[in-house]
């Protein structure tokens, strides 16, 4: 997480280590749920250029991205 309340992928991405088994058989990394700290200056970096916006992503769409 930066010090302006913006957090960065990378630091929302569990290790390979941290991965749920699914009753189908198959294993996905876990993703903890966004944290909503610093709101204000977050979106003061956003007004100002110094951070982007994303949506958070749905449920499947980090495995999605992870096999391409």
């Amino acid at each position: 997480m930066t010090g302006w309340g913006i957090h960065r992928l990378a630091d929302m991405i569990a290790s390979k280590d941290d991965q749920s088994h699914l009753p189908d058989g198959s294993w996905v990394r876990a993703v903890p749920m966004p944290y909503t700290g610093n709101r204000l200056k977050a979106v003061w970096a956003l007004l100002t250029g110094k951070a982007y916006a994303v949506q958070w992503p749905e449920s499947g769409d980090l495995e999605k991205a992870l096999l391409r």
